[in-house]
């Protein structure tokens, strides 16, 4: 496990919503210690995004748990000087502005690394800095349609959105990650910072790279028809006769036979090379279950497809909650500005002068 590999980094976090918090909250599962910057008005929107737990935003308070928030009115002089301290003693600091906004705030990253040549700066934004949609707003699924991954999504020439947010996380949170711990690497290695600029659009499209190349060779481009993506039988998804689904991806010929030895067992009988059509009737011939059960001793690369309730209780994710770093992280999520107080007494700053901050709204708490 890599629970506390990261333990002393200090991680100073303007991100909110979904990509930049949840590649810092894996920072947190592997030991880092993380400062959420939020404002003093509404904070990190994703707090009020439905469904609530009782708290905030079941989303927020899974990407949130184990950090520490401090409420900042970045508009403010005094909360820019603050900002400004907190980043020179930081190890990392993440945003995920559009270009120019953290140099409008005062805090321009570049003069942040002169003033501390060890920070690891990460940008991770919708769009290139340096292309002609930088200044453009984007989302998960924008990400998707411009890469041409979502012109290959779908089922019966019928496109469709993905279940998770594939260009955010994949796309951006996991590239995130991987850059910012070569940089950490690095630094140990030369003693120098470095700016990082991860733009999801890029990401995702990089992620796509063999099957962009599949398709200059002649695989057929739209919806289900990539080897992977429902071109071929043997990789496909099937109604059950209780209308529930099943995967199949029993690509090598090992697994196409173990398959097969299971339509022997029901006294049926498959084609060596099947069509969609006749594995569509064997699959409806029985429920879920049932299969479950006969697939059950087959190493066949056949699974049943479980709703999240299900997934959950699955042995093969039982111990996995947020991260596979620290499994059974049940840390609390922060509410916006509650360890305010206790950060400007760790940096020196009275009480007198932490309230007149308040009262000037500078800070919040």
């Amino acid at each position: 496990m890599l629970a506390n590999v990261l333990k002393g980094i200090r991680v100073v976090d303007f991100s909110r919503l979904l990509p930049g918090p949840y590649f810092t909250s894996i920072l947190v599962d592997m030991g880092a210690d993380v400062l959420k910057i939020e404002d003093t008005l509404r904070g990190d929107y994703m707090r009020d995004l439905p469904p609530s737990d009782g708290t905030f935003g079941a989303r927020f308070t899974e990407l949130n748990r184990g950090k520490k928030s401090i409420s900042l009115n970045l508009k403010t002089l005094q909360g820019q000087e603050i900002a400004r301290a907190l980043c020179g003693k930081a190890d990392v600091v993440v945003e995920s502005f559009r270009k120019g906004v953290m140099e409008r705030l005062g805090l321009p990253l570049q003069a942040m690394r002169e003033s501390n040549d060890k920070l690891i700066t990460c940008s991770l934004v919708g769009f290139p800095s340096d292309s002609t949609y930088a200044l453009k707003a984007g989302h998960d699924a924008n990400y998707l349609a411009l890469s041409g991954v979502q012109y290959g999504t779908g089922v019966g020439g019928q496109l469709s959105l993905p279940a998770i947010q594939f260009a955010d996380l994949a796309g951006g949170s996991m590239w995130a990650l991987s850059s910012v711990l070569g940089a950490l690497y690095a630094r140990e290695v030369d003693g120098s910072g470095r700016h990082l600029e991860i733009a999801m659009s890029h990401g995702v499209f990089a992620l796509a790279s063999c099957d962009r190349v599949a398709k200059e060779y002649g695989e057929v481009e739209g919806p289900g028809n990539g080897l992977l993506s429902g071109g071929v039988a043997n990789y496909q998804i099937y109604e059950t006769k209780d209308g529930r689904h099943i995967s199949v991806a029993a690509l090598e010929p090992k697994f196409w036979q173990a398959v097969r030895s299971v339509a022997e067992d029901c006294q049926q009988d498959i084609t060596p090379v099947p069509s969609k059509e006749e594995l569509t009737r064997f699959f409806r011939s029985k429920s879920l279950d049932e299969w479950r059960q006969l697939f059950a001793s087959k190493d066949a690369c056949v699974e049943p497809i479980l709703n999240f309730k299900e997934a959950a209780a699955h042995p093969a994710n039982s111990k996995v909650t947020r991260s596979p770093m620290a499994p059974g992280n049940t840390e609390k999520a922060p509410c916006n500005g509650q360890h305010t107080r206790e950060v400007l007494e760790s940096m020196g700053f009275s009480s007198l002068q932490i309230d007149e901050f308040v009262a000037t709204g500078a800070v919040g708490e």
